[in-house]
């Protein structure tokens, strides 16, 4: 015969019952967070890219407002125009304006133009060397905008 102490009564297993619920509970709330917290980090990098885009479409469409100019026969605004058209493909990229960049660039890679900035004035003037350094920080502030965190 079971002895008084070895029985379970409702009140002991409805505590049991308690406790089982409770252990799901909070084993559903760790797979709720987990999830909300993967679906927060897609959000951000969507936006990231999102944001990006937007950024790039701004610029683009300013190089097309520039480049639709067709051109001038004002030397200053023609300097004005071809400063503005560099600086515009630069931040747009090979990415969107793969010509366009080539022709800017004259084909050299980041690291060959960064390269060229120690080379004497009489090979290359400082105003070029200057442009060039002005592009690569560009391409370097851009880079460190949408890298991954």
């Amino acid at each position: 015969m079971a002895d008084a102490a070895d029985v379970m009564t409702v009140g002991d297993w409805i505590q049991v019952g308690v406790g089982v619920v409770a252990l799901v509970a909070a084993i559903v709330a760790l797979a709720v967070g987990l999830i909300d917290r993967r679906t927060q980090l897609h959000i951000a990098r969507r936006s990231l890219e999102h944001d990006r885009l937007k950024l790039e479409l701004e610029y683009a469409v300013r190089l097309a407002t520039n480049n639709n100019r067709g051109g001038s026969t004002d030397p200053l605004e023609r300097a004005q125009l071809g400063a503005e058209a560099l600086a515009l493909t630069t931040v747009v990229g090979p990415r969107w304006v793969p010509r366009q960049w080539e022709r800017v660039t004259n084909g050299k890679t980041l690291e060959e133009m960064a390269a060229k900035l120690d080379a004497p004035e009489d090979e290359i003037p400082r105003w070029v060397k200057d442009k060039n350094e002005t592009g690569l920080a560009i391409r370097a502030i851009l880079a460190e905008l949408y890298k991954e965190k």
